[in-house]
């Protein structure tokens, strides 16, 4: 009988249900909300007018990348499992470096979801924009920035590493993570086309391991006729 942990003959072992439905759904929703995201201004008072004036799409865009964010960790621990042999630490390393990042995604999508709902309060618009200003410059929002981009950046190439090196996807979806790495830290529209290849990646993985392990039980068959014979 076939479940969801067994392990194929390459050493991969497939997601279960759960998390192959993760390593479709994670992607979509960061494209998506990267995808509805009001352009931002360079300031803090531009980004407040943008929330006054496309508010909508700057609550729709930051429930997407809260939930993508959520998702995803289920999604990139997927991932892992399908790395396999020597390789398959890295790819640990990789899944907790992006989990990591998740929960700065998800902390920046709160945070940015409460500016918007304070923008649409009446209110002092200066001090609000001083405000935001101070906010900017602590140590803590610094941390809560720049931390979570450098651990996506490094856990999306050591797990594209991983993939490129265990064979667990073809070549080509490994690069594909790897130029998205650079993508989902950049301006647009550099996010939307990082998510789109991180979700042709994703999905990559997903049919690889259930080819794979559709096989395994063929091999199993075919050896045992060997050694029957």
């Amino acid at each position: 009988m076939t479940t969801n942990t067994t392990t194929t003959a390459t050493g991969t072992t497939r997601p279960s249900a759960a998390q192959a439905v993760a390593m479709v759904a994670g992607p979509a929703l960061l494209l998506a909300g990267f995808a509805t995201h009001p352009a931002e201004g360079d300031n803090p008072e531009e980004t407040l007018r943008t929330i006054s004036d496309h508010g909508r799409e700057w609550a729709v865009s930051h429930l997407l990348l809260f939930a993508a964010a959520a998702v995803l960790i289920p999604a990139v621990l997927g991932l892992a499992r399908v790395v396999g042999g020597r390789h398959r630490r890295n790819a640990s390393i990789a899944a907790g470096l992006v989990v990591f990042a998740m929960v700065g995604l998800g902390g920046a999508a709160v945070a940015e979801q409460l500016l918007g709902v304070a923008a649409t309060l009446d209110g002092d618009r200066a001090a609000m924009v001083r405000l935001a200003e101070a906010a900017e410059s602590t140590p803590a929002f610094l941390s809560m920035a720049v931390l979570p981009q450098v651990a996506v950046v490094l856990g999306f190439l050591t797990m594209a590493w991983a993939l490129l090196r265990s064979k667990a996807v073809p070549a080509w979806a490994a690069a594909a993570m790897a130029v998205a790495t650079i993508g989902v830290v950049a301006p647009e529209p550099g996010r939307c086309i990082g998510s789109a290849l991180l979700l042709a990646t994703f999905v990559t993985a997903v049919r690889r391991s259930h080819r794979a392990e559709a096989a395994a039980p063929a091999r199993s068959a075919s050896r045992l006729t060997v050694a029957a014979g």
